[in-house]
């Protein structure tokens, strides 16, 4: 346990010390940072840190995008109670769990259902959601389930192939040589260097040459 507990205590200073650099390196913007074990507290307001990805050969074909972004403004709409209150965790059923985070002013909960074939319905307060297989329902005000993990409701795209004439593009291949340390244009350090910032002018790629 002291073993997890220092492990959470690191990551909690990591993310405390990344928004400090953040605000720091943003020389127009004066701000006050701190934390505590919930949340990030900036100028006085408590904050969430979302941050994720996804595996895009693995996911679902469509959407993508717009399912991330539905799901952001779901967890977003949850950050009162999620800044400031415990969760609470309850199994109304066999695979299933609640988790509301209820405190005086705001009230949040999800609803898994880890089952993996099969639909639930999950009581809680006394109402009944149906929950598909392998899903968590979000509910912001512990009411209203407005996003569902497995339901899609963004607008999807198709992609359309279309034939076209052998001169609609021009193909030209090129022979160049491998870099070498002796080039001009080479820099020697300890480490990686930010790949981003040093092709931000008019470079297609960068090498990396390791001894």
């Amino acid at each position: 346990m002291s073993d997890m507990g220092s492990t959470s205590n690191m990551l909690r200073i990591k993310i405390f010390l990344s928004v400090a650099l953040f605000f720091c390196a943003c020389s127009s913007v004066t701000a006050s940072v701190s934390y505590d074990d919930r949340a990030i507290v900036i100028n006085g307001h408590r904050r969430i840190l979302i941050s994720g990805s996804i595996h895009y050969p693995r996911s679902t074909p469509e959407p993508k995008w717009g399912h991330l972004k539905d799901l952001h403004k779901a967890i977003k709409l949850c950050e009162p109670a999620l800044v400031s209150a415990y969760p609470k965790v309850t199994q109304p059923g066999n695979n299933l769990e609640v988790h509301e985070f209820r405190s005086k002013s705001a009230c949040a909960a999800f609803l898994a259902n880890y089952n993996t074939r099969s639909p639930a319905k999950v009581t809680f307060q006394n109402m009944q959601y149906d929950v598909p297989p392998w899903s968590i329902s979000i509910l912001p005000d512990c009411k209203n389930a407005v996003f569902n993990t497995a339901r899609i409701s963004s607008q999807t795209s198709q992609m359309k192939m279309t034939p076209v004439g052998s001169g609609a593009f021009s193909w030209q291949s090129y022979n160049e040589e491998t870099v070498s340390a002796d080039d001009s244009d080479t820099m020697t350090m300890q480490g990686l260097r930010d790949q981003i910032y040093i092709t931000r002018d008019a470079s297609d790629y960068l090498w990396y040459l390791t001894e």
